[in-house]
């Protein structure tokens, strides 16, 4: 029988390809992080930040003197077995005068969105992004293991780090995601912040933040002893501080946060949470 001609694909067809190929399409730079975490009014979500290599973007001239560009993103949530179990389908569009249209061609555009899991487990979160005028398409993955906070697991949400501005802020504040986050690339000697949320702790919290490269651990902080604020024990902010050696070498590395808590299920054990961020030293 003569081959049935397929007709072209729809833009929201390039994004899906894109987005669950094993293999990543480069012509929009794409790096993705992804951060699991709890809102009460969701339940259990994965946050992730996308940084957009701007270069790769149309942009046009408006009348008024600013450049506009537009593209769509695409993100979703496989579980162990490759099951689609979540799915976002969304878009942005810029508008920048001169002066930030050439901040972003320098340091790219961040995106953050966040997308519901219904429960805790193991998943690969994938993205597309596609430039509405040229179709460059840009993809990005990570693999993510969600804690099943809502049936009372004790966790730790992703950590968000950055660079020490110093502008004081409490822990909460601390973990809004901004650009600053998408490219963790410090100099050494860089002072850093780092946050996240506990879920479901005991009375009192142990939390120990090591910095690891590779196999090798170069940097571990004394433990913290953090007591649950009143009323909070289901979910509450905590918050530090470290300065990167002045001699530390360039490369990648792993800020690890690893806590306990008494389990009130048994007798003299305890729960443990560990949640990693990766950085790079430059």
């Amino acid at each position: 029988d003569p081959s049935v001609a397929a007709g072209p694909e729809t833009p929201a067809q390039h994004l899906v390809h894109a987005a669950t190929s094993p293999f990543a399409e480069t012509g929009l730079a794409l790096r993705a992080t992804v951060l699991p975490g709890y809102s009460p009014d969701q339940g259990v979500v994965v946050r992730a930040l996308l940084h957009i290599d701007a270069r790769a973007l149309t942009f046009s001239a408006r009348d008024d003197g600013k450049k506009t560009a537009a593209a769509d993103v695409l993100g979703m949530v496989f579980d162990q077995d490759g099951a689609e179990v979540a799915h976002l389908s969304t878009g942005f569009s810029v508008a920048l005068n001169r002066e930030a249209a050439d901040e972003a061609l320098r340091d790219g555009l961040a995106y953050n969105l966040r997308i519901p899991v219904r429960r805790g487990g193991s998943y690969q979160v994938r993205f597309a992004v596609r430039d509405q005028q040229s179709g460059a398409l840009g993809s990005a993955g990570e693999f993510v293991q969600v804690p099943d906070i809502a049936a009372g697991e004790f966790a730790l949400s992703g950590i968000v780090l950055r660079r020490d501005d110093g502008t004081a802020s409490g822990a909460d504040d601390r973990l809004a995601l901004t650009a600053a986050q998408a490219l963790r690339a410090y100099p050494p000697g860089a002072r850093l912040t780092y946050a996240y949320e506990i879920y479901n702790a005991a009375q009192t919290v142990q939390a120990t933040m090591s910095i690891w490269r590779g196999p090798d651990q170069v940097f571990a902080a004394p433990p913290d002893t953090l007591t649950v604020p009143p009323g909070r024990a289901s979910r509450f902010a905590s918050a530090g501080g470290v300065k990167l050696g002045e001699g530390l070498s360039p490369g990648s590395y792993l800020l690890q946060v690893a806590a306990t808590t008494p389990d009130p299920a048994r007798r003299n054990r305890n729960r443990v949470a560990v949640q990693r961020i990766d950085f790079e030293v430059r």
